[in-house]
């Protein structure tokens, strides 16, 4: 009996034994996976928030990988009210476009739009912020757009062709 009992320790300790090495093993190929995974991509944002709600100037960033396998950006900036709505100007660029909305107590009124391949446009909102217009966009429209985005550059559309601007690499 005492043979059989002193068996029976050896053997689980034996498969504690096991246990906290296979363990041990599973962790670190874990973090050794986890932390070769950092490929500099990311998402950002700078704001403050009051009462849980975002509140003044916002600004975010964000780096990914595209499905055609390229790296791609974003980057958002403008303004929250004090009620946590979208006021004024906002600049928006991804990957494949570029825009600057208007918004006025968080409704959308303005937007003037690039991309590289489909045509620039200008497209205007009601109050309730339902699509009323669509059109190319004026040679003044392109240059508030121009100067919106001056720091980060400007994929050829055409906005360049209106202000005969030459192409810039982005």
């Amino acid at each position: 009996m005492w043979i059989d009992l002193y068996k029976m320790r050896i053997i689980l300790k034996f498969l504690k034994y096991l246990f906290f090495t296979f363990l041990f093993l599973f962790l670190c190929i874990f973090f050794i996976l986890f932390l070769s995974l950092d490929n500099g991509y990311y998402v950002y944002h700078k704001g403050k928030y009051k009462d849980k709600k975002a509140i003044g100037e916002f600004e975010f960033r964000a780096n990914y990988r595209l499905d055609n396998g390229n790296d791609g950006s974003s980057f958002a900036k403008g303004s929250y009210d004090e009620n946590s709505l979208r006021q004024g100007f906002w600049i928006n660029e991804t990957a494949y476009s570029q825009g600057l909305y208007l918004y006025k107590d968080g409704i959308l009124r303005q937007r003037i739009y690039t991309h590289p391949i489909q045509e620039a446009s200008t497209q205007n909102y009601d109050e309730n912020g339902t699509l009323i217009e669509t059109r190319k966009p004026t040679k003044d429209e392109c240059k508030i757009l121009f100067y919106a985005f001056e720091k980060e550059g400007l994929y050829k559309n055409e906005c360049f062709e209106i202000l005969d601007i030459k192409y810039r690499y982005h």
